[in-house]
Protein backbone atom coordinates (compact mmCIF):
# COMPACT_ATOMS: atom_id res chain seq x y z
CA UNK A 1 0.00 0.00 0.00
CA UNK A 2 1.12 3.38 -0.22
CA UNK A 3 0.52 6.08 -2.92
CA UNK A 4 2.62 7.66 -5.72
CA UNK A 5 1.74 10.49 -8.18
CA UNK A 6 2.76 10.75 -11.36
CA UNK A 7 2.12 12.31 -14.72
CA UNK A 8 3.55 13.22 -17.66
CA UNK A 9 4.41 17.23 -18.14
CA UNK A 10 3.41 19.16 -19.43
CA UNK A 11 0.01 17.80 -18.35
CA UNK A 12 -0.65 19.68 -14.77
CA UNK A 13 -2.77 16.66 -14.24
CA UNK A 14 -1.23 14.33 -11.93
CA UNK A 15 -2.53 10.79 -11.30
CA UNK A 16 -2.36 9.34 -8.21
CA UNK A 17 -2.63 5.77 -7.96
CA UNK A 18 -2.79 3.61 -4.65
CA UNK A 19 0.24 1.27 -5.49
CA UNK A 20 -0.84 -2.11 -4.47
CA UNK A 21 2.55 -4.13 -4.05
CA UNK A 22 4.01 -2.97 -1.26
CA UNK A 23 2.64 -4.12 2.85
CA UNK A 24 3.72 -1.09 4.30
CA UNK A 25 4.71 3.20 3.28
CA UNK A 26 6.10 3.68 0.02
CA UNK A 27 9.69 5.26 0.97
CA UNK A 28 11.13 6.26 -2.43
CA UNK A 29 10.07 6.41 -6.15
CA UNK A 30 11.80 7.19 -9.10
CA UNK A 31 11.48 6.57 -13.11
CA UNK A 32 13.60 4.48 -14.89
CA UNK A 33 15.98 5.60 -17.99
CA UNK A 34 13.21 3.70 -20.46
CA UNK A 35 10.81 6.15 -18.88
CA UNK A 36 7.49 3.57 -19.13
CA UNK A 37 9.31 1.84 -15.66
CA UNK A 38 8.95 3.45 -12.31
CA UNK A 39 10.70 1.75 -9.03
CA UNK A 40 9.36 2.56 -5.84
CA UNK A 41 10.90 1.03 -2.17
CA UNK A 42 9.15 0.66 0.94
CA UNK A 43 10.10 -0.57 4.35
CA UNK A 44 8.91 -3.63 4.19
CA UNK A 45 11.70 -4.13 2.53
CA UNK A 46 11.14 -4.69 -1.01
CA UNK A 47 11.43 -2.91 -4.35
CA UNK A 48 8.72 -2.91 -6.59
CA UNK A 49 8.96 -2.52 -10.24
CA UNK A 50 6.06 -0.88 -12.01
CA UNK A 51 4.84 -0.26 -15.80
CA UNK A 52 3.78 3.11 -15.69
CA UNK A 53 2.17 2.58 -19.33
CA UNK A 54 -0.31 -0.32 -17.95
CA UNK A 55 -1.04 1.53 -14.60
CA UNK A 56 -1.66 -2.23 -13.20
CA UNK A 57 -0.06 -3.95 -10.38
CA UNK A 58 3.42 -3.87 -10.36
CA UNK A 59 5.16 -6.34 -12.57
CA UNK A 60 7.24 -7.72 -9.99
CA UNK A 61 8.62 -7.37 -6.20
CA UNK A 62 12.08 -8.08 -5.17
CA UNK A 63 13.13 -9.11 -2.05
CA UNK A 64 15.90 -6.99 -0.40
CA UNK A 65 18.06 -6.11 2.93
CA UNK A 66 16.12 -4.39 5.55
CA UNK A 67 13.62 -1.75 5.30
CA UNK A 68 14.02 0.42 1.69
CA UNK A 69 14.43 4.04 2.50
CA UNK A 70 15.66 5.10 -1.11
CA UNK A 71 16.33 3.60 -4.94
CA UNK A 72 17.99 5.01 -8.10
CA UNK A 73 18.47 2.97 -11.28
CA UNK A 74 21.20 2.92 -14.10
CA UNK A 75 20.68 3.35 -17.58
CA UNK A 76 21.04 -0.42 -17.96
CA UNK A 77 18.20 -1.57 -15.64
CA UNK A 78 20.51 -2.02 -12.34
CA UNK A 79 20.26 -0.10 -9.45
CA UNK A 80 21.28 0.30 -5.89
CA UNK A 81 19.05 0.65 -3.03
CA UNK A 82 19.90 1.98 0.55
CA UNK A 83 18.27 1.03 3.99
CA UNK A 84 17.03 2.48 7.06
CA UNK A 85 19.77 0.51 8.86
CA UNK A 86 22.85 2.55 6.25
CA UNK A 87 23.82 0.11 3.73
CA UNK A 88 23.82 -0.03 0.10
CA UNK A 89 23.67 -2.77 -2.29
CA UNK A 90 23.42 -3.73 -5.67
CA UNK A 91 21.21 -5.38 -8.43
CA UNK A 92 21.14 -6.25 -11.67
CA UNK A 93 18.40 -5.33 -14.12
CA UNK A 94 16.74 -8.62 -13.15
CA UNK A 95 16.95 -8.09 -9.37
CA UNK A 96 19.79 -10.36 -8.73
CA UNK A 97 21.80 -9.15 -5.45
CA UNK A 98 25.59 -8.19 -6.93
CA UNK A 99 28.00 -8.42 -4.24
CA UNK A 100 27.29 -7.65 -0.30
CA UNK A 101 25.31 -5.20 1.15
CA UNK A 102 27.83 -2.59 2.08
CA UNK A 103 27.42 -0.83 5.46
CA UNK A 104 27.40 3.29 4.49
CA UNK A 105 27.47 4.46 7.96
CA UNK A 106 24.81 4.23 11.41
CA UNK A 107 20.81 5.37 10.42
CA UNK A 108 19.24 5.98 7.69
CA UNK A 109 19.80 6.37 4.28
CA UNK A 110 18.21 9.40 3.33
CA UNK A 111 18.63 9.13 -0.83
CA UNK A 112 21.27 6.91 -3.49
CA UNK A 113 21.91 8.55 -6.92
CA UNK A 114 24.02 6.60 -9.74
CA UNK A 115 25.35 7.95 -12.91
CA UNK A 116 23.50 6.61 -16.06
CA UNK A 117 26.53 4.15 -16.76
CA UNK A 118 26.27 2.67 -13.11
CA UNK A 119 29.75 3.30 -12.22
CA UNK A 120 29.25 5.85 -9.23
CA UNK A 121 27.09 6.06 -6.58
CA UNK A 122 26.50 8.85 -4.16
CA UNK A 123 25.09 7.68 -0.49
CA UNK A 124 23.32 10.68 1.47
CA UNK A 125 23.04 9.74 5.40
CA UNK A 126 19.94 11.32 7.23
CA UNK A 127 22.44 12.66 10.35
CA UNK A 128 24.65 14.43 8.01
CA UNK A 129 27.32 12.20 6.01
CA UNK A 130 27.71 11.45 2.66
CA UNK A 131 30.22 9.57 0.86
CA UNK A 132 31.13 8.77 -3.07
CA UNK A 133 31.32 4.65 -3.93
CA UNK A 134 32.77 3.39 -7.36
CA UNK A 135 32.42 -0.26 -8.79
CA UNK A 136 30.15 -3.13 -8.32
CA UNK A 137 31.95 -3.70 -4.87
CA UNK A 138 30.86 -0.47 -3.73
CA UNK A 139 34.06 0.82 -2.74
CA UNK A 140 34.25 4.00 -1.20
CA UNK A 141 36.63 6.83 -3.32
CA UNK A 142 36.00 9.93 -1.08
CA UNK A 143 36.19 10.46 2.57
CA UNK A 144 32.82 10.29 3.79
CA UNK A 145 31.74 14.25 4.35
CA UNK A 146 30.22 15.75 7.29
CA UNK A 147 27.44 17.92 6.10
CA UNK A 148 24.23 19.44 7.76
CA UNK A 149 22.24 17.11 10.11
CA UNK A 150 19.61 17.83 7.87
CA UNK A 151 20.46 16.78 4.95
CA UNK A 152 18.41 14.95 2.25
CA UNK A 153 18.72 15.15 -1.23
CA UNK A 154 22.07 13.82 -4.06
CA UNK A 155 22.64 14.74 -7.38
CA UNK A 156 25.50 12.98 -9.35
CA UNK A 157 27.09 14.71 -12.79
CA UNK A 158 26.45 11.87 -15.01
CA UNK A 159 30.38 11.50 -15.60
CA UNK A 160 30.59 10.94 -11.60
CA UNK A 161 32.57 13.80 -11.36
CA UNK A 162 30.48 16.38 -8.98
CA UNK A 163 28.43 15.34 -6.02
CA UNK A 164 25.71 17.55 -4.68
CA UNK A 165 23.46 17.09 -1.33
CA UNK A 166 20.83 19.83 -0.45
CA UNK A 167 20.24 20.01 3.82
CA UNK A 168 18.71 22.10 6.29
CA UNK A 169 20.32 25.37 7.47
CA UNK A 170 20.62 25.36 11.45
CA UNK A 171 17.51 26.33 12.78
CA UNK A 172 15.16 25.21 10.12
CA UNK A 173 12.60 22.49 10.21
CA UNK A 174 13.46 19.55 8.60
Amino acid sequence: YGTVAYWEPPSSRASQHALMGHTTSILAATVATDEDVMLTSASDGRVAIWSLAGRGPAARSLPAVGEMTSVAVAADGSMVTGTVDGKLQRRDADGTLIGEAVTVGEGRIADVVVTPDGSTVGAVLWGGSARVYRGKELRPVSPELKIGIFSSRASLSEDGRWFAVSQADAGCDP
